[in-house]
């Protein structure tokens, strides 16, 4: 005896193949919305750490450049230094003679 579906019967079954069929389709499009956003969301955090590595090279570079300013004006002062040192030597040395 063969299994026959009424005609209600089988438009529940076909409606019912489409509903799974729109919700694999769903389930497929929210696994790649989140795939996305994931890659979204990694991608911000790379170009935040590429921005806060940038800024620390730059506040490096800026301390180095204070640094040597430093160390420049330091070296200037000890030259003046010794430069009136020997002139106060010429000229006591003149005095004296």
């Amino acid at each position: 005896m063969g299994c026959t579906l009424s005609a209600e019967e089988r438009a529940a079954m076909e409606r019912s193949k489409a509903i799974e069929k729109n919700l694999k389709e769903d389930g497929m499009q929210a696994a790649r919305d989140i795939k996305l956003l994931l890659l979204e969301a990694a991608a911000a955090v790379v170009v935040v750490v590429v921005v806060v590595e940038v800024e620390i090279i730059i506040i490096v570079v800026v301390i180095v450049v204070i640094v040597v300013v430093v160390v420049v004006v330091a070296v200037l002062v000890v030259v003046v230094a010794v430069a009136a040192a020997v002139v106060a030597v010429v000229i006591t040395a003149a005095v004296i003679v």
